[in-house]
């Protein structure tokens, strides 16, 4: 009986579980391929942790189905390993969740990361969860805002599936045609203009053409018909991001002449370019950006993944 282990983001290959987990806990994560974007985090850590036995997976798409919206596993990673070393340091082959006994260690391996590992998560979230609550309401000023829609928009990714052709190409402006008038004047006279003006853009799914992955520091991005996704930086994502944002909000601003005083217009259009000269010349401004503009397009990562199989199913190019 032969066992092989694969890092489903990478293909990386070993014989030695050991040897895997060094390849996963390397402090420069390996960049998910294109093919494997239409897999949740843990489902890639599902098929990863677990092995090929006689060049077949133990694990069937069937059973990890259930993930498909998940990164609990992803997120409890280092738990999760430390249980599977546990199992292995003590040769043990019953579940300490549930008592369940297996007649090989790989079964119960299987057991607990599907099973009990993924339940014994919710309890401790159940758990935990009023403290939270109350932690939040401490925060003051907008950080409790942020959190509560933060919190929204993570509920909200369940499930979802565009009937759309394909994301408007990365290098293109975003559709704005469906941020009416009043939203467009209240954006360009917000301290948080860009960030604001991304938010109400990635509302319309056309415009979800990234796919970022924090671990990595890297996305997708929706290039065109033809090439289809490619890979890029995040920090490259969010240059781009700011160079566009600040494109749109300018032509915002002239857009809105007919609606608001010339002072008011000239006074928008001089906050337009300073906040983005600002962010331009400021590392540390730069490193604020991209916490920010990341944690968005984040929120939204399972909506644009699900687009992405939308691509795939119409365009019908191999190698996506």
């Amino acid at each position: 009986m032969s066992t092989k282990y694969c890092c489903k983001k990478c293909l990386y290959e070993t014989t030695h579980f050991n040897d895997l987990l060094r390849h996963i806990n390397k402090k420069k994560k390996c960049i998910k391929m294109n093919d494997v974007c239409n897999y949740s985090d843990d489902q890639i850590i599902v098929l990863t942790l677990l092995p090929y036995v006689n060049k077949e997976h133990i694990v069937n798409e069937k059973e990890i189905e259930y993930l498909k919206n998940s990164t609990k596993l992803n997120e409890n990673l280092e738990e999760l390993i430390e249980n599977l070393n546990e199992i292995d340091r003590n040769k043990t082959k019953k579940c300490k969740y549930c008592n369940e006994e297996h007649t090989k260690i790989i079964d119960l391996k299987k057991h607990i990361i599907l099973k009990c590992f993924y339940k014994e998560i919710d309890k401790t979230k159940t758990k935990t969860i009023d403290s939270t609550i109350s932690n939040n309401i401490k925060i003051e000023g907008n950080s409790n805002v942020l959190n509560n829609y933060c919190n929204s928009q993570v509920g909200n990714i369940t499930n979802i599936f565009f009937d759309l052709n394909s994301p408007k190409p990365f290098d293109e402006d975003w559709d704005i045609s469906k941020i009416d008038i009043k939203t467009k004047g209240g954006i360009i006279f917000n301290n948080l203009m860009y960030t604001s003006l991304l938010e109400e853009i990635l509302k319309n799914e056309i415009n979800l053409n990234v796919i970022l992955d924090k671990q990595t520091e890297s996305g997708l991005v929706y290039k065109n018909d033809i090439e289809k996704y490619i890979q890029m930086r995040s920090k490259d994502i969010v240059t781009n991001t700011m160079t566009k944002l600040k494109k749109q909000l300018l032509e915002i601003n002239n857009e809105s002449k007919d609606i608001f005083l010339n002072d008011c217009i000239d006074y928008s259009r001089r906050i337009i370019n300073k906040k983005y000269i600002d962010y331009t010349n400021s590392n540390e401004l730069q490193e604020a950006v991209h916490g920010c503009v990341s944690d968005i397009y984040f929120l939204k990562k399972q909506k644009a993944i699900n687009l992405s199989k939308n691509v795939k199913q119409n365009i019908k190019i191999p190698g996506f």
